[in-house]
């Protein structure tokens, strides 16, 4: 009874042998004699196999939790309500867990008064109407992940309490005519937004002028154009960005060279035609280029790779580029993965 932390976290990876199998999973049924550890503060249960079990009602009834780790445990069936009686709870992830989990109703939700991070993503929420208006009353959520959760994000939502963010992944979500959100905008403290795979095009004028704390964004898989390309290169403090997979024909604009900040761009698969401006080269923090699987054309040289001094991944497969350099040229970087 006096136990504060239980982690049955399972550390080997899953498929680890050839035949597939978790070869160190707990599984099975869990026994509600875990209710007996009445000061149980940090549960994790993580990347085991519950297969077939539905997380246990049980578990709403460990009132000291302030940790609930359940992510990639296989757990089965609807998640149940039980667990918005957790009201000290701080951190919740039930993410990643078989394809037949799910909430029906999200209301519970909104009792986890102190909670900070949840994770839901890859748990089916179709059936959960309004679920986004639930999870907006969290008054210090900073991190909220719904990847994959086909919810319906409705874009008329004002969720007034969603100012405490700082970390949202809406990706691979269902959108209201393929428009993002103009809510998204107020959400002016967020570091890391994800919105990939969601076919979005025709984005709101202006929606990230203010977002200008964002450290990485992630736009992979949608249909944006060359005007809002140029309009993301204004958020200077940008160290991640993730275009690639994009539908739209663009070229690569010359305001490329405003993100200073920038350690990793991604523009893989994206439909990208024309040169490269040479204020790529101004980008001297630069970590990781991928730009393979482009129609890009022209001559990549040294005034695009001069100065990068901190490059150790260079992707270039399937392009129409040239590469011309000096045979006496020595790179300043050093090179750990090459792609051509």
């Amino acid at each position: 009874g006096s136990v504060l932390k239980l982690d049955l976290r399972n550390m080997v990876p899953l498929y680890s042998d050839e035949d597939h199998c978790c070869t160190n999973c707990l599984g099975g049924q869990l026994s509600p004699s875990l209710v007996n550890l009445t000061n149980l503060r940090y549960l994790d249960l993580s990347v085991n196999n519950f297969s077939t079990f539905q997380v246990p009602t049980f578990l709403g009834l460990l009132k000291n939790l302030r940790y609930l780790n359940l992510s990639n445990a296989k757990f089965d069936g609807e998640i149940p309500h039980n667990l918005g009686n957790l009201s000290h709870l701080r951190y919740l992830d039930i993410g990643l867990s078989s394809s037949g989990s799910m909430i029906k109703d999200l209301r519970w939700v909104a009792r986890l008064s102190s909670l900070e991070v949840l994770v839901l993503s890859l748990v089916n929420l179709s059936t959960a109407q309004d679920g986004l208006r639930a999870i907006s009353m969290l008054p210090s959520l900073t991190t909220l992940d719904l990847f994959g959760c086909h919810l319906f994000i409705h874009p008329h939502l004002s969720p007034a309490n969603f100012t405490s963010l700082s970390s949202l992944d809406l990706g691979e979500n269902n959108f209201s005519n393929h428009m993002i959100p103009p809510w998204l905008g107020n959400l002016t403290g967020l570091l890391d937004l994800r919105l990939g795979d969601n076919n979005l095009s025709n984005p709101v004028h202006g929606l990230f002028e203010q977002m200008t704390s964002l450290l990485r964004l992630d736009l992979w898989g949608n249909r944006f154009d060359v005007s809002f390309f140029k309009s993301l290169c204004n958020l200077s403090n940008l160290t991640y960005l993730d275009l690639s997979s994009n539908d739209l024909q663009l070229s690569i604009p010359s305001e490329i060279g405003q993100l200073s900040r920038l350690a990793a761009l991604s523009l893989f698969g994206f439909n990208l035609y024309g040169f490269i401006p040479v204020s790529l080269g101004q980008l001297t923090k630069l970590q990781v280029l991928d730009i393979s699987y482009t129609s890009l054309t022209g001559v990549l040289s040294e005034d695009h790779l001069g100065k990068l001094g901190e490059l150790q991944a260079l992707f270039l497969s399937h392009s129409f580029l040239t590469l011309n350099l000096s045979s006496t040229w020595v790179p300043p970087f050093q090179l750990q993965q090459l792609e051509m």
